[in-house]
C-alpha cells in the first residue's frame, strides 16, 4: 500500500469543527477492480496543517482456485479492528449474491463448487475502533471478483506390489486404485522402470481406465532379465486449466520396488560322446538369467584340452590341440559364470568334474 497522496477533495470552511463537512463520495475516476484504495484525511486551520489521521484502504480480495474449491483472500490496511468478514458469492445462473459463510480471518475456502464453472464474490468486513463515541460499526465491501475453480489437486500415490517369477520369467505388477481410499477422480496411471537401481526411470507403459491395476512386465526376454525398479503415479482428469489448455494432475511417485533375477545354470556330471545321438556334447541344462561363461576343462595332468565362453559350451569330447574325442576318463573343470542380477553382471565360481563315457565312434563306424 502506497501513501495516500493525491488531493481529491477539499472542504469548504467551518468556524468550528463540529459544524464541517465529514462526507465525501469517491463516485468517479476510481478503480477498485485491479487494486485497493488507499485514503487519509488532513485537518487544516487557516489553510495550515494541523492533523493528519490513519490511512484506510478499501477491501480488496482476490481468488485462489482448487479443485472443487475457490479460496478469497482478504487484503486491507485499516486504523480498526475488523471482527468478521461476510462472504458473499452469485453462483452460475444466480441474479444476486447470498451469504455463504462468515470467517474471523483474512481467508476463506468455498468447497463443493463444480470445476471450471464461474462464480462471484465480494466481502463485507465487519469491524470497529472499540472507542467511545466512534460510530461501532463500520462496514465495508470488496470489490466483485469472479473466478472458476480448477484441478489443480495431484491425487494421491497408489501403493505398488511387484511380485518376480522367475520360472516364466515376468515380473507380476500390481497396485492400488486411489479411488477406493483416499481419491475420487483418479483416470489413469503412468508405470515407470529403470534396469538397474542407480539408472534413469523411464516411462514403460500407460493405462487407462482407473480400474486396470496390473501389468505383467517381459518386455526384456531379449536380454533374458526381468530384473529391475518400477513405481507407479496416478492421473486425474483432462480438464482446461486456468489458462484454458488442458490440464491433467499426476500424483507423486509410488513407492519404488526392485526385483532381482535368480540366474540357474548347472553341468552334468557325466556324458558320452559316441555320436549315438544321446547325451553326446556336455552342456548345461535349460538355464536362465546368463550373460556369459567362461570355462576352461582339463585332463588329470592339468593340461587345458577346451575352452569356451558359450553359455551352451557344446563340448563334443574333441581335445583342442589333437583334435581327438578324449579318452574314457575324469576330467576337470573351472568355470565363471557371469549371472544377470539388478546390480548388473556379477560373476559366480566354480569348479567341478565330468566323467567321459564310451569315448569312441559306433563300432558300425
Amino acid at each position: 500500500y502506497g501513501l495516500a497522496d493525491q488531493l481529491i477533495y477539499t472542504s469548504s470552511e467551518s468556524p468550528f469543527l463540529i459544524w464541517g463537512d465529514t462526507i465525501f463520495d469517491h463516485i468517479s475516476g476510481i478503480n477498485t477492480q485491479t487494486l485497493a484504495n488507499s485514503y487519509r484525511v488532513n485537518f487544516l486551520s487557516d489553510g495550515a496543517p494541523v492533523g493528519v489521521s490513519p490511512q484506510a484502504s478499501s477491501v480488496f480480495i482476490s481468488l485462489i482456485p482448487n479443485d472443487n474449491q475457490i479460496t478469497v483472500v482478504i487484503d486491507h490496511q485499516v486504523p480498526w479492528f475488523n471482527e468478521s468478514y461476510r462472504i458473499l458469492m452469485k453462483g452460475p445462473g444466480e441474479s444476486d449474491f447470498t451469504e455463504v459463510g462468515i470467517s474471523d480471518i483474512q481467508e476463506y475456502t468455498v468447497d463443493g463448487l463444480l470445476n471450471n464453472t464461474e462464480y462471484c464474490f465480494k466481502v463485507e468486513s465487519v469491524g470497529t475502533y472499540n472507542a467511545e463515541g466512534i460510530l461501532e460499526v463500520l462496514l465495508n465491501f470488496s470489490q466483485e471478483v469472479c473466478g472458476m475453480p480448477f484441478d489443480l489437486t495431484p491425487p494421491c500415490p497408489p501403493e505398488l506390489i511387484v511380485d518376480a517369477d522367475c520360472i516364466e520369467i515376468v515380473d507380476w505388477v500390481s497396485w492400488t486404485n486411489p479411488n477406493e481410499s483416499c481419491a475420487d477422480d483418479v483416470t489413469g496411471y503412468n508405470l515407470f522402470f529403470t534396469p538397474s537401481p542407480n539408472g534413469e526411470f523411464e516411462l514403460l507403459a500407460s493405462f487407462d481406465p482407473d480400474t486396470q491395476t496390473s501389468y505383467v512386465y517381459n518386455a526384456d526376454l531379449a536380454l533374458n532379465s526381468i530384473a529391475g525398479c518400477f513405481y507407479v503415479t496416478a492421473l486425474d482428469s483432462i480438464l482446461p486449466g486456468p489458462d484454458g489448455l488442458p490440464n491433467q494432475n499426476e500424483s507423486e511417485p509410488s513407492n519404488v520396488v526392485c526385483v532381482d533375477n535368480c540366474p540357474i545354470y548347472f553341468l552334468p556330471n557325466v556324458f558320452s560322446p559316441n555320436n549315438d545321438n544321446l547325451n553326446d556334447v556336455f552342456g548345461p541344462f535349460p538355464y536362465k538369467f546368463i550373460d556369459s561363461i567362461d570355462i576352461q576343462i582339463f585332463n588329470r595332468w592339468g593340461e587345458l584340452i577346451f575352452e569356451s565362453t558359450d553359455p551352451e559350451i557344446n563340448w563334443d569330447g574333441t581335445a583342442t590341440e589333437s583334435g581327438h574325442i578324449v579318452s574314457d576318463g575324469v576330467y576337470y573343470y573351472t568355470i565363471v559364470v557371469n549371472t544377470i542380477r539388478l546390480e548388473g553382471i556379477v560373476p559366480e565360481r566354480f569348479t567341478g568334474n565330468i566323467q567321459v563315457i564310451d569315448g569312441q565312434n559306433p563300432a558300425s563306424e
